[in-house]
């Protein structure tokens, strides 16, 4: 079952909507999100927590999320240099090596690295395309961009523990 958890912060808390079972829970920290929504589905459905997916959307002022989302793209731009950067030279000092024979040191002053790391290079098996996001299920949005229910609104506002059940 997929679910999406809700959460915006409150007094301290996160206060945590999830639609889909019609109720709202809550957490302490940002990382205890997900196995919060989840074990609400565990509790109401009667369910394995294997069988839960939790997508979390996290609302925030629109100028944090901003900041957030445009880091997150940055640092998601950087892997995928990196990846390239990194196929690159394992590509050309296989070129170098094996098809020009070249020798390390002449290889490493070609790349401007050290020969230690050509040779790191060379015993590498090729690398991945690309890295995989840390977690692909964390989604941030601004206020303006979210329409809050009126229990999730009134929620931003309260410190108590939540189990509301909407009707």
């Amino acid at each position: 079952m997929k679910i999406t958890a809700i959460a915006t912060q409150s007094e301290g808390w996160w206060a945590i909507e999830v639609p889909e079972l019609g109720f709202m829970t809550q957490a302490k920290r940002l990382t205890e999100i997900e196995s919060m929504s989840r074990s609400l589905a565990v509790d109401l459905l009667q369910i394995e927590p294997e069988a839960v997916e939790v997508d979390v959307n996290i609302v925030l002022e629109d100028e944090a999320a901003e900041a957030v989302n445009a880091a997150r793209e940055q640092m998601r731009d950087a892997q995928q240099q990196l990846a390239a950067a990194s196929k690159a030279s394992f590509d050309a000092v296989n070129v170098l090596r094996h098809d020009s024979g070249l020798t390390v040191r002449e290889v490493a002053q070609l790349l401007q690295i050290s020969a230690g790391r050509v040779t790191q290079i060379e015993q590498k098996k090729a690398p991945a395309a690309g890295a995989k996001p840390v977690s692909q299920n964390l989604r941030v949005f601004g206020y303006s961009e979210v329409k809050p229910t009126d229990l999730a609104f009134a929620a931003r506002f309260t410190g108590k523990p939540l189990r509301v059940h909407f009707e």
